[in-house]
């Protein structure tokens, strides 16, 4: 599995962003938090240009397991999705996955096995 990882992680360095499907990424966490954690990633995840941190949202009061933050973020889309379905969210935590429910949105759930230090 390493192995894999290692090729994907290089093959993912030429690889050029796509238009067609808008992304975003919307974190609970506040941004200073999330930095560390993105860091092995920046290049790709620099490619997606709206990122919310809803700990650093005055608007957005309440964090997962409530919708506020896939709302606000979809609110933030140039063209809104025409429907919350339309929506694929790719998350990691149960209380993630509650909140994409809330909102109606389509949802991955990736389940972890444990959390490293």
């Amino acid at each position: 599995m390493n192995e894999y990882d290692s090729m994907l992680t290089e093959m993912y360095r030429h690889c050029k962003a796509m238009p067609g499907i808008p992304s975003a990424i919307c974190s609970g966490s506040r941004k200073s938090m999330y930095g560390p954690r993105r860091e092995p990633h920046k290049e790709w995840l620099d490619l997606i240009p709206l990122q919310v941190f809803c700990g650093d949202e005055p608007n957005i009061k309440r964090g997962k397991p409530y919708p506020d933050g896939f709302l606000a973020t979809m609110d933030r889309f140039p063209v809104k999705p025409s429907d919350p379905s339309n929506v694929l969210v790719f998350e990691d935590s149960p209380n993630g996955g509650r909140a994409a429910k809330a909102a109606a949105l389509l949802m991955m759930l990736e389940q972890r096995k444990s959390v490293e230090p």
